[in-house]
């Protein structure tokens, strides 16, 4: 991670930490099917869908204060105001927010929303202490981070890991069995796998497709295998050269063989993703336009649109096996259309800047389905 401060990251392991040292108000529930009490023990909707109600049970922040409605006003408002903010869009349907009382949140939307409450439940709007961001100032707060959740920050060795220890304010603390966890960041897959093996990590998130057979027949281990609600999806620089016009990006898609990359990089586990809300999800359209596998097509197209001599930069990132795997299939694929890719191998920490800053013209990225 690069930021303690909830509001200014979007990435997935950010978020499983920041659900260690912080609390939202609702929650989703183990299953990730419905939604139940966090900070707020009960709330209430007003009948026009406009007016929400939150009554906030007796918790604490880590540093022993009280965690208020004032509080959880300021945190729903910062997201939506804040430059620094990536979460924005998500509550600007929120017209204000205010504490009739220091156990009572009231939101007022700008117009119905059947996402609002799950988007409480994103551990990007947990409640921070208003206080402490004002007085240390966010980028202090970012670095040192005060939170309501099960643990607290012990320790940040950026780039290696984060220490958390129990934290005894915790208003559920009577449930938390550890003292202590540590996020270990190990971004070669085979490093982290070996490390489970040899018992030096207790467990491990991202399991490489190719090794879950194997890993599976070892006494000594537990593979689960969850429901995804995870899409990973090519992301196209549209404003790089002939990358803007449609045509192009079409022929792109029909130069791609989708079932062949899936089946090989995911051992057969995977399927084929023909919508950005993944299947499975609230709102998944099953009946999106799935174009064929043509790269005879695909490269007629591309010379109608002028570009029959495209050549893309392709960010990778090292150490990843399924995104190597996936960059030299597509390469592969894509020169049968006539596209030259050069795989342009980076760090994963640099990776996610040089998107942000459009320093590429394709590459694959993925989005969670968070609530």
């Amino acid at each position: 991670g690069t930021t303690f401060d909830p509001i200014k990251t979007a990435q997935n392991v950010d978020n499983w930490v920041f659900s260690n040292v912080f609390d939202v108000l609702v929650r989703v529930d183990k299953t990730g099917t419905k939604l139940i009490p966090g900070l707020a023990e009960s709330w209430s909707v007003s009948d026009d869908g406009l007016t929400y109600t939150f009554k906030l049970r007796d918790a604490k922040f880590s540093n022993g204060d009280p965690v208020t409605a004032d509080d959880a006003a300021f945190s729903i408002l910062r997201i939506r105001d804040n430059p620094g903010s990536l979460w924005a869009d998500s509550y600007k349907i929120v017209d204000t927010a205010t504490a009739a009382d220091p156990k009572t949140l009231v939101v007022k939307l700008t117009g119905p929303s059947a996402p609002f409450l799950a988007s409480l439940a994103l551990p990007n709007v947990s409640v921070l202490p208003k206080k402490v961001v004002e007085s240390v100032g966010e980028d202090a707060f970012g670095e040192t981070p005060i939170g309501s959740g099960a643990f607290a920050v012990k320790e940040w060795r950026r780039g290696d890991r984060v220490i958390l220890t129990k934290n005894p304010e915790y208003w559920d603390a009577a449930n938390v069995s550890l003292d202590g966890v540590e996020w270990i960041s190990i971004p070669d897959d085979n490093t982290r796998m070996l490390k489970v093996q040899a018992g030096e990590i207790d467990t491990a998130i991202f399991v490489p497709f190719s090794r879950i057979a194997e890993l599976q027949k070892d006494p000594n281990l537990k593979i689960h295998l969850d429901t995804s609600t995870r899409e990973d999806h090519l992301l196209i620089n549209h404003e790089h050269g002939a990358l803007a016009k449609k045509e192009v990006r079409q022929a792109l898609d029909m130069a791609i063989d989708k079932k062949a990359i899936v089946d090989a990089v995911t051992f057969g586990l995977g399927e084929i993703a023909y919508s950005y809300v993944p299947k499975g999800a609230l709102y998944h359209y099953a009946d999106n336009l799935q174009r064929p596998y043509d790269p005879e097509k695909a490269k007629a197209m591309l010379a109608e649109a002028g570009a029959a001599d495209l050549k893309l930069n392709y960010i990778v990132n090292a150490g990843d096996e399924v995104d190597e795997q996936i960059a030299v299939l597509l390469q592969q694929q894509l020169s049968k259309a006539g596209v030259t890719v050069d795989l342009q191998k980076v760090d994963p920490s640099q990776s996610w800047d040089m998107l942000i800053a459009g320093d590429y013209d394709i590459s694959v990225m993925y989005w969670t389905n968070d609530v």
